[in-house]
């Protein structure tokens, strides 16, 4: 069915084995010296951030999740906040009058976002679109990558019945995408592929590459077309490389090995 079209990009980005952080966090009531929102909680911060980048009215309820870190290598932890606006995905179908058409991309467009706090500075990041499938809310991870003085950002995404993975470091107080790889794609078809991450000793810089394996799981059959954006594929690596990428000091990105 047209839901399974199968799409694909381009990619650019590198670490071992993954960390699952905490989600959502609930941040203690307290105020923090240099925080920008002085007097609020970080709760607070945080909500009223969100309703000032992304236009949300205070009677609107807000789809959030905070995560936790140490993304820029000082004392403190720094957060990254993930925002879901599905209703307002399907608000704009609606008035567009194709609501059954763009159900059937999952309402694929610029609706989950990304934020990123630091936790010296209370300082906020613009909020930053993640082009997705909102019928998925994004997937955070955090690894050591470039340095093992501060994790980097890893966020997971879904369009169709494919998924892909960005990268971001922290340079000067703000995150940047150094990369981005395939997970999968063509899940419930018999096209699907998968892949397996690993990230491992660097052959050219100190970062870590990126190096992909081809792996193997179990298709599922998917009995509501929904179910796609819900499906975690539990992945076997081979020892067959797909693709490696190195990181470049020089531009701050990863560029892919050629064999």
């Amino acid at each position: 069915m047209k839901y399974f079209l199968i799409l694909t990009l381009f990619a650019l980005v590198g670490c071992t084995q993954e960390e699952e952080p905490k989600s959502p966090i609930d941040f203690k009531a307290e105020t923090e010296s240099g925080d920008p929102f002085e007097g609020l909680s970080m709760k607070d911060a945080v909500e009223l951030h969100i309703r000032r980048e992304l236009s949300i009215s205070v009677d609107e309820p807000i789809d959030y999740q905070i995560y936790e870190a140490n993304c820029d290598g000082d004392a403190n932890l720094d957060a990254v906040i993930t925002v879901n606006l599905l209703d307002r995905a399907i608000d704009a179908a609606i008035k567009s009058g194709m609501v059954a058409k763009k159900a059937e991309i999952g309402f694929m467009g610029k609706f989950n976002y990304i934020i990123y706090r630091d936790g010296f500075s209370g300082e906020f990041s613009s909020a930053m679109a993640i082009p997705s499938s909102p019928k998925a809310k994004l997937k955070i991870t955090f690894e050591h990558i470039r340095s093992e003085k501060q994790k980097d950002i890893l966020v997971d995404y879904r369009i169709l019945n494919a998924g892909y993975r960005n990268f971001f470091t922290i340079t000067n107080g703000h995150p940047v995408r150094i990369n981005q790889v395939k997970l999968f794609d063509g899940i419930g078809t018999k096209d699907a592929i998968v892949y397996a991450l690993e990230y491992e000793t660097g052959l050219i810089s100190t970062s870590k590459d990126i190096v992909v394996y081809e792996g193997t799981f179990t298709n599922p059959t998917f009995t509501s077309p929904d179910d796609v954006y819900l499906f975690e594929p539990q992945i076997s690596k081979t020892q067959l490389v797909h693709e490696r990428w190195f990181f470049n000091p020089k531009d701050r990105k990863y560029y892919m090995k050629k064999e």
